[in-house]
């Protein structure tokens, strides 16, 4: 599908294989300027771009890829792929500008007896407000996905980025980003830049949305082997960057410096207002 701008509202929804069925879920591709996707509605239905196998088939998901200059994902919307059935979730590509996921809403692949698809998110903001990114194996023996982040800039602000199995091993987390922003500088329950907010175990915080600084990045098996975690992040705490965005780069001393005392030969001459003649058009500024 391509075009300038689509909207998917109130339970609207793509690609599925269902009940008893034994064939794969579709490919799913969308391509367009702007898309807008809001899971809110009142039957409760997914809202979103998916492909999905129902309980009860047989067959894998198929794989989504979208592509935008910009993404908005709000109320509880997704973009994902899942295999409520016997098989593998499929994979998952975005492609944005920018990205922004809020209230709940997801970029996600699940399984509940094969291995959870891997996930690329690529573009230069990627905003995760009360949402996230996750890979998940609820089955014996499957593997969480590997989630893939390529972004200049990651915010989180109560944010989750999750590859998470049972008993399988757990995914693989990679962000190559420029800069890292969390809510509260917290990340894992850890303020970023003490220690190593990035330590995988099985005791790590649990994710919940409105909790302000609960911004969480995790790889972990219940009872198998733990995923990794790899970060490429020049800038991670931004407390003292965002203090003096806006503010001019001079030396302070130069306004206090007494240049007369630099050289024999200096002086300094008091003229008047701003050591400038006065001029008619001045005095009603000054009062004079």
């Amino acid at each position: 599908m391509a075009g300038r701008s689509l909207q998917i509202l109130n339970g609207g929804n793509v690609s599925s294989s269902t009940v008893t069925s034994s064939g794969d879920a579709g490919k799913v591709e969308v391509r367009a300027d702007q898309i807008y996707i809001d899971g809110k509605d009142s039957r409760f239905l997914p809202t979103g771009i998916f492909s999905y196998v129902d309980s009860g088939s047989t067959g894998e998901a198929g794989t989504v890829r979208v592509s935008a200059n910009k993404v908005d994902v709000f109320h509880h919307g997704s973009i994902s792929t899942s295999n409520l059935g016997i098989g593998d979730a499929g994979n998952v590509w975005v492609k944005a500008d920018t990205l922004n996921l809020s209230g709940s809403s997801f970029i996600s692949t699940t399984t509940n007896t094969g291995d959870g698809g891997a996930i690329r998110v690529q573009g230069d903001i990627l905003n995760l407000h009360d949402s996230g990114i996750e890979t998940t194996a609820h089955s014996p023996g499957g593997n969480g996905g590997d989630i893939d982040v390529q972004v200049d800039t990651l915010l989180l602000n109560t944010g989750l980025i999750q590859a998470n199995a049972v008993s399988g091993h757990g995914g693989a987390i990679r962000l190559d980003v420029k800069t890292l922003m969390a809510s509260g500088n917290t990340l894992n329950g850890k303020e970023l830049g003490s220690g190593n907010p990035f330590a995988v175990g099985r005791n790590e915080p649990r994710w919940q949305p409105h909790q302000f600084g609960n911004n969480i990045i995790q790889a972990v098996s219940q009872t198998g082997v733990n995923g990794t975690i790899s970060l490429s992040a020049p800038q991670l705490n931004l407390s003292g960057v965002l203090a003096n965005l806006g503010a001019p780069d001079f030396d302070t001393g130069a306004i206090s410096r007494d240049y007369c005392a630099i050289g024999g030969t200096s002086s300094l001459v008091v003229e008047g207002q701003g050591a400038l003649p006065r001029r008619s058009r001045d005095l009603p500024l000054y009062g004079f």
